[in-house]
């Protein structure tokens, strides 16, 4: 008794086993993909990026306002220290020709 190695066919035994039909995939659709894919995180890079920016400048601006009120206090404190303790204004005697 032989055996057959070929698949039996419902419609024709004589006829090969035919294969479904497998659509190949589409190279351009796969790689607009990608590209969206790029493009987002780039997006998402950029968006990060000017966020970090914003906080960073809103810290640096707090810095330099509280920098400034010290440079005030302390040049507020100079000028009352300098200040003369007799508002009069002294002058010099005038020189009369010699």
């Amino acid at each position: 008794m032989k055996l057959s190695l070929r698949q039996a066919c419902a419609s024709n035994p004589a006829t090969p086993a035919r294969r479904p039909a497998v659509r190949p995939r589409n190279s351009r659709g796969s790689e607009g993909g990608f590209a969206v894919l790029v493009v987002l995180i780039l997006l998402v890079i950029m968006a990060s990026l000017a966020i970090g920016t914003t906080v960073t400048l809103n810290q640096l601006q707090q810095e330099l306002k509280l920098v400034e009120r010290r440079q005030q206090h302390r040049y507020a404190t100079m000028n009352n220290t300098n200040a003369p303790a007799d508002t009069k204004s002294k002058t010099l005697p005038q020189r009369t020709g010699s």
